[in-house]
């Protein structure tokens, strides 16, 4: 059973579930989540790991004023700052965009990372590290379109945009009430990606990358994700790679135990 903890950053308490003992095993969210989206394998994963799942900045139990900087960069910043150097080393796993800021901190920490899982991350790469163009299109006037409808005051129909293009068709109406009411906490943080400026992973970044990575996808994803998961696999030496059938982007939701066995078989390797 998960606890609640925090990590204590200079500025703000960053909440964070954890379970079980040894090694952190660092779990970050994705876009409109939070430390609750890996309810579903916390207590699995933290049978051989302490499994940490944080909430990042802004998002539940915090909410995003509005106005604050929101973006990859502060996540990192912040996930940095709850490891000095020094510390011990973790496993580190992101999902989604959660993925981006997890390939992030281990760009800027490989003393830190051990071992890095990208589940569909949503990672953005220089133009000249892409095996092909990303299929973006749909995913980014899903984000405009349901921030719009959120900004107007319809936030089921704005996360109902944003969840049927990022998982599945019909994921909103049919998915699990916990995922729903996970969502509808961190709606605010939807408009915020709009206000989001990333910049992308670039040939520097990656030069001398020797982390040990997988990356896992669901066999049901949509086509920008395992899309992501071919450039990655390219650009990051030695990555392996997994496909997990009857699952689409919420991986650990659909396939709890097909992920715990790959996530643990990596980790032990």
């Amino acid at each position: 059973m998960s606890q609640r903890t925090v990590f204590p950053l200079p500025d703000l308490p960053l909440h964070a579930l954890a379970s079980g003992t040894g090694r952190d095993l660092l779990l970050v969210h994705g876009a409109v989540c939070d430390a609750s989206a890996f309810a579903p394998v916390q207590d699995a994963l933290g049978t051989t790991h302490r499994a940490i799942a944080p909430s990042l900045r802004h998002h539940s139990p915090m909410e995003w004023d509005g106005d604050s900087a929101y973006s990859l960069a502060t996540h990192v910043d912040d996930l940095d700052a709850a490891y000095p150097r020094g510390s011990k080393q973790i496993d580190l796993l992101g999902h989604s965009r959660g993925g981006a800021v997890a390939l992030l901190l281990a760009l800027r920490r490989p003393d830190l990372v051990r071992r890095l899982i990208l589940v569909e991350p949503f990672v953005m790469l220089e133009k000249s590290l892409l095996v092909a163009p990303m299929p973006r299109t749909e995913i980014a006037a899903a984000i405009k379109d349901g921030a719009a409808l959120v900004r107007a005051g319809d936030e089921e129909a704005g996360l109902a945009r944003f969840l049927d293009v990022v998982d599945r068709e019909g994921a909103w109406a049919k998915g699990p009430e916990d995922t729903r009411a996970m969502l509808r906490r961190n709606v605010q943080t939807l408009p915020a990606l709009l206000a989001s400026r990333d910049v992308p992973v670039t040939r520097d970044d990656l030069s001398g990358y020797a982390i040990p990575t997988l990356l896992i996808e669901g066999a049901d994803s949509p086509a920008i994700f395992p899309a992501m998961q071919d450039a990655l696999e390219i650009v990051l030496p030695g990555a392996r790679r997994v496909r997990i059938p009857g699952a689409s982007h919420f991986v650990f939701r659909d396939a709890p135990a097909a992920f715990v066995a790959a996530v643990s078989a990596f980790m032990a390797g």
